[in-house]
Order: C-alpha cells, then structure tokens, then sequence
C-alpha cells in the first residue's frame, strides 16, 4: 500500500484535515495502524498556521529521519547523519544557528549533489555549513542513496 499523501494546506488546520481522513481509532489492520501512525506523525509535527515544527538540536550528533527540519544550535559542531532508508521525494531541512555549525555525514553507499559538485561516495562525504547561519534542503532523488541540494542559503562546503 503506498503512502498516503496530504496535502500541505490541509496540515495546516487539523479540523480540515480530519474531515478529509478517515482512520479508525483502533485500527485493527496492519495497512490501518501504520496509516494511522504515519498520520499521527503528521499532524503532532505541525501547528496549525505555521507549517511543519523544525527540531532543536544541540547534541553534538544526530540522526536524521525522513522529512526532517532541524535547526542545530551548539557551540561546537553538529554532525547530522541522513537516514539508512528514505523514499525518493524524502525532503530534509537544515538550518544553522548556533556557532559551531553544522555537517551533513553520508552512510556506505549515499552521496549528495549541489550544482556540478558531488560529495564523495559513501562514509567519508559530507555537505558542512561554512558559517553560523547557512540552511541547506535535499530531496532524496535515488532511494535510500542519493540526495539533491534544491536551496541553500550560504556557501556550503562539498567534500
């Protein structure tokens, strides 16, 4: 069964969205529960009006999850680590604020594209915030494995 896709602007109020879905309260169904999880996910990441809530960082790593938005905030550099699975589509979003930066870490088998600039294959390559501020959003364009820079604020450093 494929994902259910929602439409953006109905995450934005959950009495809309609620009369768009319907999802049994107790799902008895595998296909049901799952749907049901991955809605709920949904909606606790958004607030109404305001769009998806970005996560606070200030440990020194972290692993990414599909459709993350975080904001790293440490003195010392984060290292974020994109996630082992993700479907193509997958969208993440970094945004920097505090001073050490940030640092986008790849798994065996994953690279990330910006412009005509490709980061290493595998472990080893990486996308890194060059100052405090700089915000980068990839979207997975290979499953699993390849990632795409689509904006960027900031000159991003490509290893």
């Amino acid at each position: 069964m494929a994902t259910p896709y929602i439409e953006p602007d109905l995450l934005k109020d959950h009495s809309v969205l609620k009369q768009h879905i319907y999802l049994p309260d107790n799902p008895v169904v595998d296909a049901d529960a799952a749907n049901k999880s991955y809605v709920d996910g949904l909606i606790s990441g958004v607030s109404a009006g305001s769009g998806p809530v970005a996560e606070i960082i200030t440990d020194a790593t972290h692993n990414l999850t599909w459709n993350s938005n975080v904001i790293t905030n440490r003195a010392t550099l984060v290292t974020l680590t994109l996630p082992e699975t993700a479907d193509a589509g997958t969208r993440i979003i970094v945004s920097g604020y505090g001073a050490g930066g940030w640092q986008i870490a790849q798994r065996a088998g994953q690279q990330m594209h910006f412009l005509s600039t490709d980061t290493t294959a595998g472990v080893g390559g990486y996308l890194a915030s060059a100052t405090r501020y700089d915000s980068v959003e990839l979207i997975c364009t290979v499953a699993n494995t390849e990632w795409v820079v689509v904006r960027s604020v900031g000159n991003l450093t490509v290893t």
